[in-house]
């Protein structure tokens, strides 16, 4: 008859057929009692690289989800190898990190020019630069590559950008924005980055950077990309009320003659005008307009949780 510890390695054979050493990983540092991690969560996590504007919202829209449901499996798949702490505890949490040393000077150093032509075009760039699980929470911190604009050599920067928590108690995203200037140049608080330190971990540094730059992210912002990813229907169509657009003549006599009026923050800029050429909105696209609806709208793919704060 099988005891209860042969049933239990067999579980987490049959369920967790593929696992990852955390010490093997040259683009994260982590913090915990265990350095085993199921490899589909760690294959969610964008670590070691950078998120274009496009990507970044992407990824929070659609990945979000599946951090949660693969999160979950990771709590139940160390509570079945019951791993325990030196002090007897029961392994309950996992803090991932950027790794310093493989991010800025092995990744942003391949991509420096890239990454500072797009910031200088007005693009945001970011990256995930920590993960945390426990028991009672999913934490998901971004940072935000920067530029201080110097004639002669400009240089990259961080600040903090984003935290999204996950509440199992309560099913649900909260984000609060971290950094809310609108300016990726010249911000007035800034980390600078550390020094390298290899570790005798070149050649790894190498490979791994050779496989994430296979696939890597186009850092512009892609302007096909609303119009790309479908939107959640609407519990009734949404008549096409947008009006013809006026002719030049008519545009340059109301419109051009005024500086129009714009407000923005970060990711998002609130206009008062359309430009002539702006296409009629397509029926089955629902727009947000925040100063007649405050609160997220059901429907918009980026206002995908009820509770978030998010703009960008």
């Amino acid at each position: 008859m099988a005891t209860l510890r042969e049933l239990r390695e067999q579980l987490v054979r049959d369920l967790f057929p593929r696992f990852t050493d955390l010490r093997t990983q040259v683009q994260v540092t982590y913090w915990s009692e265990n350095h085993f991690i199921p490899h589909p969560l760690l294959a969610i996590l964008p670590f070691g690289r950078t998120l274009g504007q496009s990507s970044f919202n992407s990824y929070i829209t659609w990945q979000c989800p599946e951090i949660v449901e693969r999160s979950r499996r990771a709590l139940l798949y160390w509570s079945l190898l019951n791993n325990r702490s030196p002090v007897n505890f029961l392994s309950e949490q996992i803090t991932l990190f950027h790794d310093d040393t493989f991010f800025w000077h092995h990744y942003v150093l391949a991509k420096e020019q890239e990454i500072i032509e797009s910031i200088q075009n007005g693009n945001r760039i970011r990256f995930l630069s920590r993960f945390h699980l426990t028991q009672t929470e999913i934490e998901l911190e971004f940072s935000e590559l920067q530029l201080i604009s110097n004639p002669e050599l400009p240089r990259l920067v961080y600040t903090d950008s984003e935290e999204h928590v996950y509440k199992w108690n309560q099913s649900s995203w909260r984000v609060t924005i971290l950094n809310r200037n609108p300016s990726p140049i010249n911000p007035p608080d800034f980390v600078i980055p550390v020094g390298p330190n290899l570790f005798g971990r070149e050649v790894r540094y190498r490979e791994t950077l050779a496989e994430l730059l296979e696939h890597t992210d186009d850092l512009r912002v892609d302007p096909e990309y609303w119009a790309s990813v479908d939107s959640t229907p609407s519990r009734t169509p949404v008549p096409d009320l947008t009006p013809a657009s006026p002719t030049l003549s008519e545009f340059q006599a109301t419109r051009l003659l005024s500086v129009p009026t714009c407000h923005c923050g970060v990711d998002l800029c609130e206009c008062d005008y359309k430009y002539p050429d702006t296409p009629p909105t397509p029926p089955s696209v629902f727009l947000w307009k925040p100063r007649e609806e405050r609160r997220p709208v059901a429907g918009l793919h980026y206002q995908r949780h009820r509770n978030s704060l998010q703009s960008g």
